[in-house]
Parts: structure tokens; C-alpha cells; sequence
């Protein structure tokens, strides 16, 4: 009896063994299959488009046996025999799955012998551009813009309005694709561009479509106001605006003076008047109107003046004695930044000095036709002098010399002196009665003689 059960427990754990055995090698052979499979699928051949591939099956060739192959796991649209599948000039139709097949003519088996994977690269493509509606839109309507975009590696498509150069949407992907709905703007009027690329791109592919969108205009970001002109020089007045249909304009003065010395340049998104041998007369405000179906905008311009002041004009002198002379004078445009002026004597025949206090014009015409009078004391008795005028601005700018008169003063009497300075003009001077009253004498006594003393030298 112990000899039966000690031979019936040999006999189970060899059993044992044995069972441990066949699961261990059937379970390896199983976990080789299943990596074998993995391997299979994860085969992938990369061509470019237009290239020659030749792929082998992993399988040998009997002559029994039947080897083929099929695409996308279907025998209808591809079948091709032989244990090499061969492409020339391979096409982007060509991508895809391939199934190699072993058929068995004795056992009429059928097997899945490996899958192979093509990848055929070629540049991205725009097949198409549609906009959606396709009439034109409102300011604030919303838009779809459809690409049908095509490449491999999948390319980087962008939707963008090329007028404005403005990105609406983008990605990356392959086939028809959609924007976000976009909301149309005043100035998106203008071509609508879907580009792709990908890695065998050298500029993106491309296609356009027309888009329009209807507003009134308005000034195209900001614009200057301000143009600086010289007298005799060349300036422009330019207007760039949004607006669809593009708008009529219309340039005037606010003065409601007519507008000289310029041309009005229109073009479809901005307008121009060129300002061409400008007068001082030309200085001032000037507007633009512009105005279409869906409404009008009116902007105001200012040409500012700059540059050295007007020269004086008129010079004349009067009561001439033995240490001051009575000059008078008119004042031309200061340029737009207050002048004054200052009386220059001519010294060793080429060269002026600035004798006088500063003059200044403080008129509300900015200097134009203003008239002067000055007493300039302090000159030397029984001697030609030569006098003129300057005047300099607050630019800094002086004008030219204006001509000189020259007379000779009186002998001294007694040796005294007289240095009073007198301003009668547009600016206002404290005076004091009694010369106000010394003033008026003298003034009679002047007109009584100015056939003899008054000299006009223009």
C-alpha cells in the first residue's frame, strides 16, 4: 500500500512538470506571437511623392502557394501578385495600408502574412476658398471661410484677409476645413487668402477670394492733423480712411475762403491736396468731407506756418537830430510764433550791430500790415548813419535784412544828449502826460516839414 501511493505521488508531480512545461512554452510562443503581430503593424515605409519603392513580402515563396497583395483590407479596389509589391513614380493615391496574403493550394488556407504602411509625402495644397454668405456683408455681420487644404505631413493652413493682413484663423490639419465664425469689420473689404504649408513646402500653396463688406468711412487709424509748410515751399493734406463703397471728397477753408496753390489728389482708400508755392495767405484750417450710401465723416486739418518771419517792409525815417531819428516800418506774418524787432546800424560798410531794446509784436494779426514807429536815441551827432530793421520769431528764425535808410545827424548842441525811446505802434507803452503832450508838439512840428525830412526809400 505505502509502495502504490508513494508511486502515485512520482506520478503526479511528474504530471506536474509536465503540465508546467507545455504552459510555459505555449504561453512564450503566444507572447512571441503577439510581439511578431506588434512588430508588423508598426512597419511604415515613408516615400516622397514621384519616387520608386519596391516592398518585399516577409514570406517564402513555394509553388504551392500563392502570394498577393491587397490595400485597406479589401481585394475589390487593389490586387496585385508576387511576393514584391513594386510602385514607379509613386502617387498621394498610392498611401495606405498593405496587406501581404499566403494562399495554400493543398490545404486551401488563406493567411495574413504582415501589413505594411505607405506614407507618401507631398507639399500641402489649397484645392479651394469659399466664403460664406458669398454676397457682401454688413460691418458686424458674421462670416465662415471654407479651405479644402490637402498635404502630407498634414500642413499648417491660415486663413487671413490680405488686404489687412489681418490672421482670422488657423491649424493644422488635412481636407475640408472651417474658420470660426468671424465678424466682418469696415476696411476688410479685399481679398481673403487660405495658405498651407509643411515640411516640403519652399513658400506656402495659396488661393483667394473677394470679400466684401459695406460701411461709412472714417479715418483709417490715426492720422495727422498737423502738416508744417514753408512760404514758397510744398506741403500735403492727407487723408487715409476706411469705408466701402469707396466715398466721394470734397476739400475746403474753414475760413470759407477758396482754396489756392493746391491740387486735390483722390484714390480709392485716401485723398491728397498738394500744397504747391504756398502764400502766408495759404496758412489756416482746411476740411475734408468724405461721404458714401452709408454715411459721411468730416476731418479737420490745420497747415501751420514755420520757418524765418516775413521781412519788414516801408521803411521811412523822419525827425532826424543831432542823437535820434524817428523810424516807421510795416510788419509782415510772424510765421505763426510771436516776432520781435530790433534796429541794426551798419558799421565798417559790411557789418550790422543791434542798437535797440527788443520790439515786441504782441498784434492780433501775428505781424500782417502792422505799422511802426520807433525813436531811436543814442546816435552819434555830425555822422552818416545807416539803420534797418530785423525781426526774429520764436522759432528762432530771424528774417531777411530789410533795406536800409541812411541820413546824417545834426551837430550836438552844447554837448547834451536826448535818449528817450518811444514805441507807438500795436503794443502798448506806459507813457507819461507830459510826453505824451511833448509828443504832440513834436508831431505838428513833423508834418510841417515831412516834404523835407520824410524819405521813402521803396
Amino acid at each position: 500500500m505505502n509502495r502504490f501511493n508513494n508511486c502515485l505521488k512520482q506520478f503526479i508531480m511528474i504530471f506536474l512538470v509536465w503540465i508546467c512545461i507545455v504552459l510555459s512554452v505555449s504561453t512564450q510562443v503566444s507572447l512571441q506571437q503577439i510581439i511578431s503581430d506588434l512588430d508588423v503593424f508598426k512597419q511604415q515605409i515613408y516615400v516622397d511623392e514621384g519616387g520608386d519603392i519596391s516592398v518585399q513580402c516577409n514570406t517564402t515563396e513555394l509553388p504551392d502557394k500563392a502570394i498577393y497583395w491587397t490595400k485597406n483590407k479589401t481585394h475589390t479596389t487593389f490586387h496585385r501578385d508576387g511576393i514584391f509589391l513594386n510602385f514607379t513614380r509613386i502617387n498621394r493615391t498610392d498611401h495606405g495600408q498593405y496587406i501581404c496574403h499566403s494562399f495554400d493550394n493543398k490545404t486551401h488556407v488563406l493567411t495574413e502574412v504582415e501589413t505594411v504602411m505607405i506614407n507618401v509625402y507631398y507639399k500641402a495644397e489649397v484645392k479651394s476658398i469659399r466664403i460664406h454668405p458669398q454676397d457682401a456683408i454688413l460691418e458686424n455681420d458674421t462670416y465662415f471661410v471654407y479651405c479644402d487644404v490637402e498635404g502630407n505631413p498634414p500642413p499648417q493652413w491660415r486663413v487671413r484677409n490680405n488686404y489687412t493682413k489681418e490672421l482670422l484663423d488657423s491649424a493644422r490639419g488635412s481636407g475640408p476645413l472651417i474658420t470660426r465664425s468671424i465678424k466682418g469689420k469696415c476696411g476688410d473689404t479685399g481679398p481673403i487668402v487660405c495658405e498651407a504649408n509643411n515640411t516640403l513646402n519652399k513658400q506656402p500653396a495659396y488661393m483667394t477670394e473677394n470679400f466684401t463688406v459695406y460701411c461709412s468711412p472714417r479715418p483709417s487709424g490715426n492720422y495727422t492733423n498737423v502738416s508744417i509748410g514753408y512760404v514758397g515751399g510744398q506741403a500735403f493734406l492727407i487723408m487715409n480712411l476706411l469705408g466701402y463703397p469707396y466715398p466721394n471728397y470734397t476739400w475746403s477753408r474753414d475760413d470759407g475762403q477758396p482754396i489756392r496753390h493746391a491740387t486735390q489728389i483722390d484714390y480709392p482708400s485716401f485723398t491728397v491736396l498738394n500744397m504747391t508755392e504756398i502764400a502766408v495767405s495759404d496758412f489756416g484750417y482746411y476740411s475734408v468731407t468724405m461721404e458714401n450710401a452709408y454715411g459721411n465723416f468730416t476731418a479737420q486739418f490745420q497747415l501751420k506756418a514755420y520757418g524765418a518771419p516775413e521781412t519788414p517792409f516801408n521803411l521811412n525815417y523822419s525827425d532826424v537830430t543831432w542823437n535820434s531819428v524817428r523810424l516807421y516800418w510795416t510788419s509782415g506774418f510772424d510765421m505763426g510764433s510771436r516776432q520781435y524787432f530790433f534796429i541794426r546800424m551798419l558799421q565798417g560798410g559790411n557789418s550790422y550791430t543791434t542798437i535797440s531794446n527788443s520790439i515786441y509784436d504782441n498784434s492780433s494779426s501775428h505781424g500782417v500790415g502792422q505799422n511802426w514807429t520807433y525813436l531811436q536815441t543814442g546816435l552819434k551827432s555830425d555822422t552818416d548813419i545807416t539803420l534797418t530793421v530785423q525781426s526774429v520769431n520764436g522759432y528762432g528764425y530771424r528774417s531777411r535784412i530789410l533795406y536800409s535808410v541812411t541820413f546824417h545827424t545834426l551837430p550836438s548842441p552844447n554837448g547834451s544828449r536826448d535818449k528817450t525811446k518811444i514805441i507807438i505802434g500795436t503794443t502798448v507803452a506806459s507813457v507819461s502826460v507830459v510826453g505824451i503832450a511833448a509828443w504832440m508838439v513834436a508831431y505838428v512840428a513833423y508834418k510841417r516839414k515831412r516834404k523835407s525830412t520824410y524819405h521813402n526809400i521803396n
